[in-house]
C-alpha cells in the first residue's frame, strides 16, 4: 500500500469514527423511514410539502370560529417529524421544519388581502419562563421561516415575540383544563400598536386552548388576528376532512 493509500485509508477510518461517535451522542437518521445517515430522506421530505389547508374545525376552542391553516395532519410522517424535533432532541430538524413554514408564509400571504399596508406581526405562540430561560423557543424558529415566506411574497413583516405564559405546560391536560389554564396564564409582554394585523405560529394544533388564548390576548390589547399558521393538527382539529377550504385570509 503507498502513502498515500495509507494516507486515506486512516482518513475514512477516522470519517467512520467520527460519524459512528456523533450516532452515539446524538443519532442520525431519517425519522420517518430510519435510514441511517440521513437527516431527512428526500423522499420523506414530501410530508413537509403538503398544501396550506384550514384544519381548525375540529378544535374545540376553536371549531372554526377563526382560521388556522396546516401543512398537514398530525400523523403518519408528518408526526413522526414533529415529534422527533419537539421531544426527542432532534434540533438538526429545525432547519427543515424552517423551510417548510417559508412555503407556507408565502401561501398565506398570496391568499392574503390585498389591503394589508402596515406590517403583519409574526406572532409565536407563547413559551413559559422556564422554556425561554433554556433560550430562544424552536417555535420561534417557526415564526422566522414564515415571515420569511410572507416577505417573499412582498408583504411588509416582522416576528415581535409578545406573548408571555406562566405556569406549567399543557401535556396531560383535558380540553377545558387546557382552555382555563392558558387563558389564565398567557400575557402580553407590550402593547401592539391599535389594529395591528398578527398571525400566530404554533407546531400543532391540538384542542386550539393555547391558540384561541393567545388571539384573546392579543385581541384585548388592540391587536387584529388573522388567524394561526401550525405545521400540523390533530386529528380531533380535522377541519379539511369537512371541506374547510385551501388557504385564505378573510
Amino acid at each position: 500500500m503507498s502513502d498515500g493509500e495509507s494516507l486515506r485509508a486512516v482518513r475514512a477510518a477516522a470519517t467512520a469514527t467520527a460519524r459512528a461517535a456523533a450516532r452515539v451522542v446524538v443519532p442520525v437518521e431519517c425519522p420517518v423511514c430510519g435510514q441511517p445517515d440521513e437527516r431527512l430522506c428526500p423522499g420523506c421530505r414530501a410530508v413537509l410539502d403538503g398544501p396550506l389547508r384550514r384544519r381548525d374545525g375540529g378544535a374545540p376552542a376553536i371549531d372554526g370560529a377563526w382560521p388556522v391553516w396546516a401543512l398537514g395532519p398530525y400523523e403518519g410522517g408528518l408526526r413522526a417529524v414533529v415529534l422527533a424535533w419537539k421531544t426527542a432532541g432532534r434540533a438538526d430538524l429545525g432547519s427543515e421544519l424552517r423551510e417548510a413554514m417559508v412555503a407556507a408564509g408565502a401561501a398565506w400571504a398570496r391568499a392574503g388581502p390585498a389591503s394589508l399596508e402596515a406590517p403583519v406581526w409574526v406572532v409565536p405562540a407563547p413559551s413559559s419562563r422556564a422554556r425561554r430561560r433554556r433560550g430562544r423557543p424552536p417555535v420561534a424558529d417557526l415564526a422566522d421561516g414564515l415571515a420569511e415566506g410572507i416577505a417573499h411574497a412582498g408583504r411588509a413583516t416582522r416576528v415581535v415575540e409578545v406573548l408571555r405564559r406562566t405556569g406549567g405546560g399543557q401535556a396531560g391536560r383535558g380540553a377545558r383544563a387546557r382552555g382555563s389554564a392558558a387563558r389564565a396564564g398567557t400575557r402580553l409582554a407590550a402593547l401592539p400598536p391599535p389594529g395591528t394585523a398578527c398571525v400566530l405560529v404554533d407546531d400543532v394544533l391540538t384542542t386550539g386552548a393555547t391558540l384561541a388564548a393567545s388571539r384573546d390576548v392579543l385581541c384585548s390589547g388592540g391587536a387584529r388576528v388573522l388567524g394561526a399558521v401550525v405545521l400540523a393538527a390533530a386529528s380531533s382539529a380535522g377541519g379539511a376532512s369537512r371541506g374547510l377550504p385551501p388557504a385564505s385570509v378573510r
